[in-house]
């Protein structure tokens, strides 16, 4: 591979320095870490072994990719070098080397040293909402002993009518779990808890936030405010001096408020900011002579000077700026002292009760992983262990992916192991770390940059920018908007330089229409019954239709690496929540558009999802929902009230519970016991791929989904399956665990794609947060305008502590407090950032066209009005005024070349506005003027046809062919897609009649099932009742009358039948047929777990078997059959098919009777044979009234 110079760089430098390396969009940079590890492992004067590596990942999918192309390169050079032992070595150590989560990391590392801790042996990790149960558990338990003593607790009082909610104490209970849970992802919860807290106490002591966190944070925030208005000055008084003479009172007039405002930048005590605020006054600002105001150039030069200053009022409406009064302030924030001290003590409190519950429970969360490797890394002297010296020797290299997202434990982990050799290679790009909710710090990223870049003997910066996934118009389009958008203020750091993307794709030559495009729709003046969404869903189908059909926009293939026309498949929509996809769905599917969510990625479907959890079972049966999934799938059939049944017999583990129930007799309890038992054994010596096809075939799965609803493609993802585990298998890798982990985040893996699910090429709709890693080659933004606030009841930050706002408890009158305000400050500022970095990742998905999609919704008439700065340019608070898509990309592409129509749509002057036309290749479509068209209101036909709707060409005749199509077959679309046995059975053989121009069944009356006294209702009860004992009864306990009228009599005082449903039973017949052979080959079918009783099946039949005489125009349509078998076993290599009937006739009629079931048995033994994939070698009819068994 041909790597570039930075590429190089990062792949072989060698040093005693930690690395950081800043790897754009579509950098490689995932190849680079793979073979600066894989020239480590092979490198001939210092090889590293593998197991001397320490791989940590973001993810479970990326761990075990990762191990698969290490494991893959092993095995390349071994199969060069047959005979090289320490390759050959290698290859064997990589299945258990170190590259994992860090979760997963830790795991292994307190499951090797258990005995240095308090944890239970053999410990499992809880789910998130076993966990959540837990806490609330544990909450519940300690505000029931604060509750106890509320009387005496003046502060815990008044938490709960300040904060605890109008009719329960939920707010409380909200207020008391954010902290929680942002304590557990800090290194050192307590002393967080406990140094939030003194800061409240000192201010309570003292009576000034003098020397407090809140004094260093208050001067830092509104050091930010004071560079926006001094910004704003700075281009006020270069607009005056360019147009108004020195002395002009205007002029004096504005020097003399930037003078004002410039004492508030330069504060560094709270008492030169409290000064400050005091002479920060705004005056009225001068009225322009007539003179000035007829001078054209002096008029224009005022008013934008008017809408600076506008601008400069804005910035001092900040919450921040009213607090004025520090005497104010420091009561407010020391009448909180006595409630956080309480909340720092019910939440300590917590932490112990959920610790202590979850050790009862041999259980632990991810956060317990963490904490607890913390505590064996590092002693309570603050100092690192020897066994943490100990464990770090054993790396020489500690690898950390997606560094952007890791958060302060983790990277306190990172630095222990190391021990400050300079051993830790970091990759990852800030401009991707979207994922703040869940504590990510880009802020240690952006710390290692810094300091790297300035000091190159702290650290080596290594800066990937080179992006290998997009066409030039792309990676143009992302510069140019972030160039202008992204800076230090805004998103962290400056887009400028290194961190601009370089094109280093390689397209084949193709024709045009790759360009940029900003899809807009107007829906300010449409109909006010019209959605915002579906107005913007029509312009992005139009878009989308004109794409395939009509331009049919060449794309590259990614599996012949040919140019091909574009298909729906190759377009994802992305968004940044999907709570509003629906209606875009809706859309698309009415322009007759395939679509799927990436919600159904191919291991959510239902039969994947039984094989993965039969999987799990096979690796640990001691897990409820997997054991509850597959004991209810369709392969053992277990409804609700026999799992009911079941789990009453003992308390524990659920496993236990069918154990037990297959050691007292339950038939179909041991049945699953033995399946499970054998694959278990199995497992010991077979590799994955074959278990997996054991269950697939000899369990008969694959038969049994084909048969269901959609049973080519249920059959396709088991087939899909099952190549996965044959992939994972060939790379070396072994064992239920790793796998289970190799298909944890599988959806990676799998297409997302609509045709995964459905055949069929579809357009993809996802979230931005869930495309990041993937690439499409047509994306789409939409629903751009949604904005994000801050809004909560209680704000905690690692440096500024806890917040609350003060209520007082006589009073009822919520103050807002300081430390709120400064937290809300930082968190706005934080969330900007991580919108203007999710708009990265969204626009950086797109290999081949980009396409972002605006409306005006939610703006008034003069719509953003942007301020030129002195360079002619928008004046960049525009951008950090703004948390919305929508806004930066207007903004952003207001001045290219090509974008006047954007400019139009702003409704402000803005002429002066310098065009760049660097991007050289951005298309504005406005819905209502271009020839992508929306029809945004509602028009009579007239109105309609006195209009000019354009369309793309060809379009009109594609539809025209859609509209004038007739099928010719049309009575195929009339056959229904699933019949009963029952139905089938009656109109088998019967004739397809043809009724206006429709194909229906004929089927025949009702047939009368002999039951010749009593009425039809009261037979067929009788009938169902006799079948339900048939179905519960034990046959393995039906060798005397005595053990069956115990079952007889257990089935009354269980409540499962009634003494009047019994009593229409025929016992008698019943007793005699356990009397008979046949009813012995069922029970040594039983014993062995091979009976299957009321077995509900769905199966295809061809439709040529059900409506005799249909045309079926050479295709072979299929019915699925749905139906219900009595009985069947296996013995000898076969299936013996029984089905019981209660009809009234004699031993003679049998046969004659019989022959009215015949059609029945034979569609149940064909679903059995495809099912099972297994001869029914009997189909037998048992009628129980003249004791006599009938062969088919």
């Amino acid at each position: 591979m041909n790597w570039t110079k930075s590429q190089a760089e990062a792949i072989s430098y060698r040093g005693d320095k930690n690395v950081l390396i800043s790897a754009a969009a579509g950098s490689g940079k995932t190849a680079v870490l793979v073979e600066r590890i894989i020239q480590m492992i092979l490198d001939p004067d210092e090889p590293v072994s593998v197991d001397e590596i320490l791989v940590l990942t973001f993810t479970n999918a990326a761990a075990s990719e990762m191990k698969l192309k290490i494991a893959s390169a092993i095995e390349k050079k071994l199969r060069e070098q047959p005979d090289n032992k320490r390759l050959a070595a290698q290859a064997q150590r990589v299945t258990s080397a170190d590259i994992s989560t860090v979760h997963a990391f830790a795991q292994k590392v307190i499951s090797n040293n258990i005995h240095r801790t308090d944890i239970p042996v053999g410990f499992s990790i809880c789910s998130e909402p076993e966990n959540d149960l837990i806490i609330s558990e544990a909450l519940s338990d300690c505000l029931e002993r604060y509750y106890e003593r509320i009387d005496t607790l003046s502060s815990f009082s008044s938490l709960t009518i300040g904060h605890g909610g109008i009719k329960n104490d939920s707010s409380l209970r909200n207020i008391i779990l954010s902290i929680y849970k942002f304590s557990q992802s800090l290194a050192a919860p307590a002393k967080w808890l406990n140094d939030s807290v003194r800061e409240y106490k000192r201010v309570y002591k003292t009576g000034s936030i003098r020397e407090t966190v809140w004094e260093r944070s208050l001067l830092s925030e509104t050091s930010d405010l004071a560079r926006q208005l001094l910004d704003c000055y700075r281009e006020i008084n270069k607009t005056a001096e360019s147009a108004l003479d020195d002395n002009h009172r205007i002029r004096l007039f504005y020097l003399a408020e930037e003078q004002m405002i410039r004492p508030l930048a330069e504060c560094e005590s709270a008492d030169e900011y409290f000064a400050a605020l005091k002479n920060l006054r705004l005056g009225r600002k001068p009225a322009a002579s007539k003179a000035d105001k007829q001078d054209p150039y002096i008029s224009a030069a005022l008013e934008k000077i008017s809408r600076l200053r506008d601008n400069v009022k804005t910035i001092l409406k900040n919450p921040l700026l009213s607090y004025t009064d520090e005497a104010e302030i420091s009561k407010t924030i020391a009448a909180l002292y006595p409630e956080m001290r309480t909340l720092k003590n019910i939440v300590l409190m917590l932490r112990r009760r959920h610790r202590r519950i979850k050790l009862s429970r041999s259980a632990l969360d991810f956060n317990d992983l963490e904490h607890t490797l913390i505590g064996l890394l590092l002693g309570s002297d603050g100092n690192p262990t020897e066994f943490c010296k100990t464990l770090g020797k054993k790396y020489k290299e500690i690898f950390v992916d997606e560094y952007q997202d890791t958060n302060n434990i983790q990277d306190t982990i990172f630095r222990l192991l190391s021990g400050g050799r300079g051993n830790i290679f970091m990759v990852g790009d800030v401009k991707q770390s979207i994922y703040k909710f869940r504590n990510a710090s880009p802020e240690l990223f952006l710390e290692k940059y810094s300091s790297y870049r300035d000091d190159p003997g702290s650290g080596r910066l290594i800066t990937l920018s080179d992006n290998f996934r997009s066409r030039s118009s792309v990676v143009d389009a992302v510069n140019y908007l972030f160039e202008r958008i992204m800076t230090k203020e805004t998103g962290g750091l400056d887009y400028t330089g290194d961190e601009r993307l370089n094109c280093g794709a390689s397209y084949p030559a193709s024709s045009g229409g790759y360009n940029t495009e900003v899809l807009f729709t107007d829906v300010r003046e449409t109909n006010p019954e019209a959605d915002k969404n579906t107005l913007e869903a029509r312009t992005i189908a139009e878009r989308i239709l004109r794409l395939v059909l009509d331009e049919k926009l060449q794309v590259l293939d990614a599996d012949s690496g040919k140019m091909r026309s574009c298909e729906f498949g190759d377009i994802a929509v992305l968004m940044r929540y999907t709570s509003r996809a629906s209606a875009y769905e809706s859309v698309f599917r009415e322009y007759g558009i395939p679509v799927a969510s990436s919600s159904s990625a191919l291991f959510d479907s239902v039969e994947v999802g039984v094989v993965l959890s039969f999987l799990k079972i096979i690796d640990n049966p001691l897990q409820d929902i997997p054991l509850i999934a597959v004991m209810r799938s369709p392969i053992f059939g277990f409804t609700a009230d026999e799992l009911a049944a079941v789990r009453s017999r003992r308390r524990g583990y659920f496993y236990l519970y069918v154990k037990d129930a297959a050691e007292k007799g339950d038939t179909k309890s041991a049945g699953f016991i033995n399946a499970l038992e054998a694959l278990r054994r199995a497992a010991k010596y077979m590799g994955i791929h074959e278990i997996i096809y054991k269950i697939c075939y000899e369990l008969g799965y694959l038969a049994i989904a084909e048969g269901m609803r959609g049973g080519e493609i249920r059959r396709a993802n088991l087939k899909l399956l099952l190549k996965y585990a044959e992939k994972y298998e060939q790379n070396s890798l072994r064992g239920l665990f790793d796998f289970m982990d190799y298909l944890k985040n599988a959806g990676r893996f799998a297409e997302v794609s609509g045709g995964t699910q459905t055949g069929l090429s579809a357009v993809t709709i996802s979230t931005v947060h869930k495309s990041k890693g993937l690439e499409y080659p047509i994306v789409i933004l939409a629903d751009t305008e949604h904005s994000v606030s801050v809004s909560e009841s209680v704000l905690c930050d690692e440096k500024a502590g806890i917040a609350l706002d003060y209520v007082d408890a006589e009073k009822r009158i919520k103050y807002p407090s300081l430390p709120m305000a400064l937290i809300k400050q930082k968190k706005s500022r934080e969330s900007r950032a991580e919108e203007i970095r999710l708009l990265y990742v969204a626009m950086t998905r797109a290999k081949e066209k980009l396409i972002m999609s605006c409306t005006n919704a939610g703006r008034s008439k003069a719509w953003l009005r942007p301020v030129l700065d002195s360079n002619s340019h928008i004046f960049r608070q525009a951008y950090e005024n703004t948390v919305v898509f929508r806004d930066w990309i207007v903004l952003g592409f207001a001045d290219a070349a090509g974008a006047k129509p954007l400019r139009k749509l702003m409704e402000s002057d803005i002429s002066e506005l310098e065009t760049d036309g660097s991007i050289g290749s951005l298309t504005v479509f406005n819905s209502h003027e271009s020839s992508v068209t929306v029809q945004a209101e509602q028009k009579t036909p007239d109105e309609a046809d006195s209009e000019h709707c354009s369309a793309p060409e060809g379009y009109a005749e594609h539809i025209k062919e859609i509209i004038e199509y007739t099928y010719p077959h049309r009575g195929l679309t009339r056959i229904p897609l699933k019949l009963s046995v029952s139905e089938i059975k009656r109109s088998m053989n019967e004739t397809m009649s043809e009724y206006e121009g429709e194909y229906t069944p004929v089927l025949s009356s009702i047939a009368d099932r002999s039951f010749r006294s009593g009425n039809a209702d009261t037979a067929a009860q009788a009938g169902t009742f006799t079948h339900f004992v048939m179905q519960h009864i034990d046959p393995l306990h039906t060798s005397t009358e005595r053990e069956i009228d115990e079952q007889l009599s257990a089935l009354i005082s269980s409540g499962t039948m009634t003494q009047e449903q019994l009593d229409m039973v025929d016992t008698s017949g019943i007793k005699s047929f356990f009397e008979t052979g046949l009813a012995q080959r069922i029970r040594t079918a039983a014993a062995q777990g091979g009976l299957r009783r009321e077995f509900g099946m769905l199966f295809p039949i061809s439709a040529d078997k059900v409506y005799s005489g249909l045309d079926c125009g050479g295709d072979k349509p299929e019915i699925i059959v749905q139906g219900k078998v009595d009985c069947f076993f296996f013995e000898h290599n076969g299936i013996v098919l029984i089905d019981y009937k209660t009809d009234s006739c004699s031993a003679d009629t049998a046969c004659i009777q019989a022959e009215k079931y015949r059609v029945q048995l034979e569609l149940y033994a064909n679903g059995l044979e495809q099912i099972w994939d297994m001869r029914v070698k009997e189909k037998i009819i048992y009628f129980l009234k003249p004791k006599t068994a009938v062969h088919i």
